[in-house]
């Protein structure tokens, strides 16, 4: 008698649902963006952290070792500040407050250069606050930078309870005699 393939792999289906013992669900993080993992606090605060070190810390040297340099020195200070102190934002899948810094960043810059602009011809007798302004833009900027490099860790945390709170649970399940999956969804 000949053996029919599909047969016995129903038989090899039931027997393993039948002796097998029930199975415990699997939790899988589920978020809108798709199947994430967690963030580490630490990770996203050196994101932050070395994202603005680093290229501060090369632009100075390549400006200070090559007077012509071409102005790379002076990009990699400029990307550094205005980019750098997002990344661990990024890095926690917070892009919307990653952004939120870089515009306060870049806001800060153009009223350093405004403030430069308004007082080009000037003399400093001639000074209308153009340096209160270009100081009050500045220390907006580095306190940003600064607040976005501190927070970068609670980024991560925030993300990690947004991705705790969304869950797919699945399990293998029997239906009477036959197989199955459960699925449980927690949003």
């Amino acid at each position: 008698m000949k053996a029919r393939p599909w047969l016995v792999i129903v038989l090899a289906l039931v027997s393993l649902i039948s002796c097998a013992p029930r199975a415990h669900a699997e939790e899988i993080p589920f978020t809108s963006d798709s199947l994430s993992s967690m963030r580490s606090g630490t990770t996203a605060f050196l994101h932050s952290f070395g994202g603005t070190a680093i290229p501060i810390a090369m632009g100075v040297f390549a400006s200070t070792r090559n007077q012509d340099s071409g102005g790379a020195g002076g990009f990699l200070v400029v990307s550094g500040y205005l980019f750098g102190p997002s990344m661990g934002h990024f890095y926690a899948g917070r892009s919307g407050r990653a952004f939120k810094g870089v515009g306060i960043r870049i806001a800060s810059l153009v009223g350093v250069a405004a403030a430069a602009a308004l007082s080009w011809n000037k003399t400093p007798s001639d000074s209308g606050g153009e340096a209160g302004l270009a100081i009050a833009c500045a220390g907006l900027g580095a306190i940003d930078a600064v607040v976005d490099i501190a927070s970068a860790s609670h980024s991560a945390r925030a993300h990690n309870e947004e991705a705790r709170q969304s869950r797919l649970r699945l399990a293998p399940a029997r239906i009477g005699m036959a197989p199955g999956i459960q699925v449980q969804t927690t949003f």
